[in-house]
């Protein structure tokens, strides 16, 4: 027998392989046949999310988060609706939705969703000059983060934040 393939699992297939604008072209076509179907427009969104089209991206994850309360589901479309705003330069909304993320991901227990959120945060405070905050949240992503592979780019930020603060010493033992 053979298994039928919905629109919805080609979008994430296309997805996953990288070929962003053909998840584009079949994700508008499940959110056209499954208008109520969750899974359809977080497809189509992270595609728009990775072509940079942050508008449609923005557009699709707002229609998402209207189609669930599911706490688990509305700590990662905050998530990315705060990324997608953080790249548009629209740091406010950005900021409070970081912080609609972080504090689902407290709730839940979601230490990686915790970290990605605060990483958020503490980027936005530095790019509006409030370095004490953005610190911070730095040190406070670092208690969390298990991968080491993520580390040491807190620890260059953190060396920025001091060296932008005239604290040289521990800029460099940052850096």
């Amino acid at each position: 027998m053979e298994q039928k393939i919905t629109l919805i699992d080609a979008c994430i297939a296309f997805l996953n392989a990288g070929d962003y604008e053909k998840a584009i072209e079949v994700g508008k076509l499940a959110v056209e046949k499954y208008p109520d179907n969750l899974v359809a427009y977080l497809c189509l969104g992270e595609a728009y999310y990775r072509t940079l089209k942050l508008d449609a991206a923005y557009e699709i994850f707002k229609k998402a988060e209207s189609l669930t309360n599911k706490k688990e589901n509305l700590m990662q479309i905050y998530s990315r609706i705060g990324q997608i705003l953080e790249n548009m330069n629209n740091l406010d909304d950005a900021l409070t939705y970081y912080n609609k993320s972080l504090s689902l991901a407290k709730e839940l227990g979601d230490t990686d969703i915790q970290a990605i959120a605060l990483k958020g945060i503490a980027s936005i405070y530095h790019q509006k000059g409030e370095l004490d905050k953005a610190l911070g949240h730095c040190q406070e992503y670092l208690s969390l983060e298990k991968n080491e592979k993520g580390k040491p780019i807190v620890y260059n930020n953190i060396g920025s934040i001091y060296y932008e603060k005239g604290n040289y010493q521990k800029a460099i033992e940052n850096y």
